[in-house]
């Protein structure tokens, strides 16, 4: 049995007063399929308040979601560029018109977004407040407080509504977990970058800085991202068992990149948050002089002050590397970048720096960089009881956020438009057994009558054809007969009736008077 829209969705991309131009609002009114045709009309509201022509996109996913296709050229109608303002009608020829679909109408007034206004938006009192929340044992052998964490991260990834996606690390009396949040590109076939940190600690050591900061630093790079569309994906990461291995970034790269999925790069904030401007506060490897000459100069005409972030990068993605110094120099200009490049992974200098979950991706040929303040190279408390947030810089972690954030920004390509999400159902499981209403059209009461079914318990759903969901039930199906509705409630209009369960479900149109 053919079906209409179920949900529709409207996501901003900026969501803040900061940007000198606001994307188009756009909002799907209706969805409506044409069977004898095989067509589908939909009709959306454009609104531009700086009164801005719009290149208005139609992309379709039979995939839930996974990978999406432009299907503009099957389209007739206001589609394209350029779009004004109003109530606008398209018409969407399928080539395949007994499938299941998630639409994107894309509305880009293709206006620049002011990165910077973006970096503003960094809150180092919102940083603090997460590290405080971060502090304390995070280690599978306290796995009450570690659980919390957990749940903590996840619950944040939610309200920034991101896609949340598990990955649990079984071993041995401990199932680990990789918690990731995800950012869709809006491109057809968009690059993926990460940023991310390792909530988990050594047995004994409250983690403040390792890694406290480089999760608050991703969590809030997330919740300023999350308010904007990009061309590609952005992923917020927080690893678990670093401290053991790469216990998590490993397993994420052998086994939960998709395949065929165009990782362009990865920021790894692995501590962030001490800073020290006295005059040998920053130690080194006794090779480090040797290994990287251009590094240890200025460390040297600075006399050794431990007040800059490391940003470690491998010789064959240097260009991830160059990304982040110059968007710290351009936006952040306060935050002093040392840049070093590992050459291979045998030198005893080289495998300082391989202590961290940048690692995996190095092994694996993918482009990375490491954030890092220098470990026990610059703070004295790395791996204490005495890693606590007293003796940490805000000013200078959240630079580093600051710089990673427009590093993302630039890379992901950030996109001054909105985006209206729906479902189209023109196929299904069918219920096993079968239901009628009546009347219809209806005015106060419906009444439903279920036959024999093997589907136990059903949920009734009512939607209108903006895919809004209007009324909900739950139905018992062990004494199949006549149930009475009370819809008086409902305006004038036509609706979709849902009824179903996960195992199936079928549908009706239902004409209110």
């Amino acid at each position: 049995m053919k079906k209409l829209i179920l949900s529709t969705l409207v996501l901003f991309c900026l969501g803040n007063v900061l940007a000198q131009n606001l994307p188009p609002n756009i909002e799907i009114i209706s969805t409506v399929p044409d069977f004898n045709n095989n067509t589908i009309t939909l009709t959306y509201t454009l609104n531009d308040v700086d009164g801005d022509n719009a290149e208005i996109t139609l992309q379709m996913s039979d995939d839930n979601g996974a990978t999406y296709e432009d299907v503009s050229l099957q389209v007739t109608g206001d589609i394209g560029y350029p779009i004004v303002d109003g109530t606008k009608e398209m018409v969407w020829t399928p080539t395949n018109f007994n499938a299941n679909y998630k639409m994107r109408i894309i509305a880009d007034d293709l206006q620049p977004v002011d990165i910077q206004a973006i970096v503003d938006q960094v809150d180092s009192n919102s940083i603090w407040e997460k590290v405080v929340n971060l502090e304390g044992i995070r280690h599978r052998f306290d796995p009450v407080f570690l659980g919390s964490i957990q749940m903590d991260i996840e619950d944040q990834m939610n309200s920034f509504g991101l896609e949340v996606e598990i990955q649990e690390l079984p071993i041995p009396n401990y199932v680990g977990k990789n918690i990731i949040g995800i950012n869709q590109g809006k491109s057809i076939d968009p690059e993926v970058y990460i940023i991310d940190g390792h909530y988990d600690t050594v047995d004994d050591s409250p983690g403040a800085d390792d890694n406290g900061t480089g999760v608050a630093g991703m969590l809030e790079a997330a919740r300023i991202l999350s308010n904007y569309h990009f061309d590609h994906t952005i992923k917020f990461i927080g690893f678990d068992l670093e401290e053991e291995g790469f216990g998590g970034s490993a397993p994420y790269v052998s086994n939960s990149l998709l395949v065929g999925e165009n990782l362009k790069g990865v920021i790894n904030l692995e501590m962030i948050g001490y800073f020290d401007d006295a005059p040998n506060s920053q130690n080194f490897p006794s090779v480090f002089q040797t290994a990287f000459p251009d590094a240890h100069a200025l460390l040297e005409a600075d006399s050794f002050r431990g007040n800059f972030i490391t940003n470690v990068g491998f010789t064959t993605f240097t260009a991830l590397q160059d990304s982040f110094s110059v968007a710290a120099a351009i936006y952040v200009p306060e935050l002093k970048v040392i840049d070093v490049i590992v050459t291979n992974f045998s030198d005893l200098a080289n495998q300082a720096l391989l202590r961290s979950d940048h690692a995996p991706f190095w092994f694996s040929n993918r482009a990375a960089i490491m954030l890092t303040d220098g470990a026990e190279f610059r703070n004295p408390f790395y791996h204490t009881a005495d890693d606590r947030i007293a003796t940490l810089d805000k000013e200078f972690m959240t630079n580093v956020v600051k710089a990673s954030v427009a590093t993302l920004a630039k890379l992901a390509g950030v996109r001054n438009c909105s985006v209206a999400e729906a479902d189209i159902l023109l196929n299904a499981n069918e219920l096993d057994c079968n239901f009628d209403i009546y009347p219809n059209p209806i005015q106060d009461d419906l009444y439903l009558q279920i036959g024999d079914c093997e589907n136990g318990d059903l949920n009734l759903e009512i939607y209108d054809l903006r895919g809004v969901l209007v009324f909900e039930k739950e139905i018992t199906t062990a004494n199949s007969s006549s149930i009475t509705i009370d819809l008086q409630d409902l305006n004038t209009g036509l609706y979709i009736l849902k009824i179903g369960n996960e195992e199936g479900f079928a549908s009706r149109k239902l004409l209110v008077e």
